[in-house]
Formats: C-alpha cells, structure tokens, sequence
C-alpha cells in the first residue's frame, strides 16, 4: 500500500520481539516526567490565577515550557530556580533519550539528572532512583524541606514505631 516495498511481517516479528524485551526503566522514566509535568502545573497554579487557561485544552503547553515558565515566574531565590532548571532539562533530556531509544545516550542522560539533581538535594549520591528524584523536586518546589530531611525523618519515626515505643511500653521483641 505505501509503495514502499516495507515487509510488513518482518515489521510484525520486530514489533513483538519488542514487546518480548520489555525494559522497565523507560517505564519509570515516562510515568514519572509525566507526574512532575503534573506537579509543575499544580505549582504554576499556585503563582498564576486562572492557570487553566494555559494547561486545558488544546494546543498543549510542553514540559520545557512549563519548566522555563516556571523558572520565570519562581519566587524564591534565583539561583535555586536556575538549579531546577537544570534539573528538569536533564529528565527531559533522559525522557526523549528514553522516549526515542537511545540506547547509548540513556546512560549519560541518567548520569546528568543525577548530577543536575545534586545541586537541589543538597547530597552527592549515586544510585539516586527516577522515583527518588521525582520526589526530589516535589520536596524542591515546597519551601524548605529535602529528599535527605524526609528520609531520614521516616528513619526516626520507624525507629520510634518499632523499637523504642514497644520498648517503651514493656512489649516483648520479635
């Protein structure tokens, strides 16, 4: 049909080997730019009235326009706008390496968030996750609180929860 000479069963049996080999870190990559696209339309909502107007409808506003708007309006320091910035271009960046599979690129990309999303948590850490880093920034845009502080408060409270109050209260170990 498309003159094209394309053998569309050899198209077939590539599209199924791909679907065989399933990779999950796209998975993660996709499904959380999606939530920070989101999350940076819940916090563009909290600086500009009526922001339905930009995020309903169509043409559709892209994730690097919302992130340099963002970067815009931010009210904080400007420097800790610029640092998110960066942040986000990297998981644009990982997300296109992702989304249009490149494979050789995806590695560095991730290296980059990961070294981008330093300069916001405050810790130098290699193995950060997509999911911990989405949370990063979440924790990022609320005012003073980061992915370490929380960690680490949920240390203590788990500590508190399963050793010292059943201490505490005379319970016996398990």
């Amino acid at each position: 049909m498309a003159g094209i000479d394309y053998d569309g069963i050899a198209g077939i049996l590539r599209v199924h080997e791909a679907g065989e080999k399933r990779e999950t870190f796209a998975i993660e990559v996709i499904t959380f730019h999606a939530a920070i696209e989101h999350e940076l339309e819940v916090a563009l909502g909290k600086i500009i009235p009526r922001s339905n107007v930009l995020f309903d409808g169509k043409p559709k506003m892209s994730f690097s326009h919302k992130a340099k708007l963002l970067q815009a309006l931010w009210k904080g320091k400007p420097e800790d706008a610029d640092k998110l910035a960066g942040v986000l271009k990297a998981f644009q960046d990982l997300r296109d390496a992702v989304a249009h599979y490149d494979a050789r690129n995806i590695k560095s990309c991730k290296t980059n968030l990961t070294i981008a999303f330093w300069e916001i948590s405050g810790t130098k850490e290699d193995d950060y996750t997509v999911l911990q880093i989405a949370q990063g920034i979440c924790l990022f845009l609320s005012d003073g609180h980061s992915l370490d502080d929380v960690v680490a408060a949920l240390g203590q409270l788990d500590t508190l929860i399963n050793e010292d109050l059943p201490r505490a209260l005379g319970a016996e170990e398990t």
